[in-house]
């Protein structure tokens, strides 16, 4: 099994709040500042659905059928 294709943007493998991993984005890849942490992480999140299972989300308790 490729991990990498589990895992594309080589992030840290743990739970994230969505601060946190808004943060990651911005130090790992110089990601717009501008933007807000949940509009970032939605774009991610939309581009690269894998990591719905590691943001910690208030309106998602889990079971994001990605695992």
């Amino acid at each position: 099994m490729n991990t990498h294709s589990n895992n594309p943007l080589n992030l840290e493998d743990k739970i994230y709040t969505v601060k946190e991993f808004a943060s990651a984005l911005r130090n790992k890849y110089g990601a717009n500042d501008t933007l807000s942490d949940t509009i970032l992480v939605n774009i991610f999140i939309e581009k690269y659905p894998m990591y719905a299972c590691k943001i910690k989300d208030s309106n998602n308790p889990g079971g994001c059928g990605c695992c």
